[in-house]
């Protein structure tokens, strides 16, 4: 069985290679520029997150 994550990835691939082909110098700017956001917002997420188990483990104590 597959789960719905895997099939959207299939989705996604899927809609990125018909993109690549019909204007390929867009997707590059694109992919660089999605690809840092995404890092940007997980390791700003990650550092939310963090301090935030922090703040809770020390309000616990």
């Amino acid at each position: 069985m597959t789960g719905p994550g895997l099939w959207e990835d299939t989705i996604d691939s899927r809609f990125w290679f018909t993109f690549q082909r019909r204007n390929p110098q867009v997707v590059k700017l694109t992919w660089k520029y999605w690809f840092f956001v995404l890092n940007f917002s997980l390791f700003i997420v990650k550092m939310l997150h963090i301090d935030y188990k922090g703040r809770d483990h020390r309000s616990r104590e």
